[in-house]
């Protein structure tokens, strides 16, 4: 093989690693992320979540915020 062949096949396959080790990076990191947000998840009411202050405030049991 010419050097001109030799070098663009390398360029290739380490253009393709490139794009497989940014994979598993993204990957591990969506995983953890995903983990860590599953494993801190709090439940809200749902007067919280529709933003319903008045509704929420009703059912307070007096405790000033």
């Amino acid at each position: 093989m010419t050097k001109s062949i030799e070098s663009i096949l390398a360029w290739l396959v380490m253009t393709v690693f490139a794009v497989a080790a940014g994979f598993i990076v993204w990957f591990l990191g969506a995983t953890y992320s995903r983990h860590y947000a599953a494993k801190t998840w709090v439940e809200v009411p749902a007067a919280v979540r529709s933003f319903d202050i008045r509704t929420s405030r009703s059912r307070s049991t007096g405790s000033s915020m």
